[in-house]
């Protein structure tokens, strides 16, 4: 009868209408995680060479200092060495980024978990965005360095990459 013949037609549509948005669905999932992959692997590429600038601003810090207090002292007196400690010492506590360090690493590695699971990420994907925002914020504060600044610039804008696409998996 006629009705039936319009009742299989439309349930064939609607089933070839919602295979077709699932395979869309698919195909956007995997480009949206490839994309979040490239993002995760360039902020791990960052936190390296984040890491290894920290390290390197103390002793370029060291030369500088000993420069300005050689300039201003002009060969009258001699900077004894305990004042030069001292100095660093402080400098050091102010900048010291290990802790900041340690914890993007360990956020990194939840980061990579998490889209290695593939599955509800979108909430989870959210929070560890704030976590890894909040260390490369505090680095950005304790930076005190053009090169380390450019790095966690470099790294906010791949973070903010990765909230623009966390948006988008429900």
């Amino acid at each position: 009868s006629m009705p039936t013949a319009w009742s299989e037609l439309a349930r064939a549509a609607v089933s070839e209408a919602i295979a077709s948005l699932q395979s869309a669905r698919a195909v956007e999932g995997a480009v949206l995680l490839t994309a979040l992959h490239g993002q995760a692997a360039h902020l791990r590429e960052l936190h390296g060479k984040m890491m290894q600038r920290a390290g390197e601003r103390l002793p370029h810090y060291r030369d500088q200092l000993l420069k300005r207090l050689q300039e201003i002292l002009a060969g009258q007196a001699l900077v004894t060495s305990e004042h030069l400690v001292r100095e660093l010492a402080l400098y050091a506590e102010r900048i010291d980024v290990t802790e900041e360090m340690v914890r993007l690493a360990a956020h990194l590695d939840a980061l990579n978990g998490l889209l290695a699971g593939g599955s509800e990420t979108g909430r989870k994907l959210d929070f560890l965005a704030q976590e890894i925002g909040r260390e490369i914020n505090t680095t950005g504060a304790k930076a005190n360095d053009s090169v380390l600044t450019a790095l966690v610039l470099d790294a906010k804008l791949a973070l903010d990459q990765i909230k623009e696409q966390a948006a988008n998996v429900a």
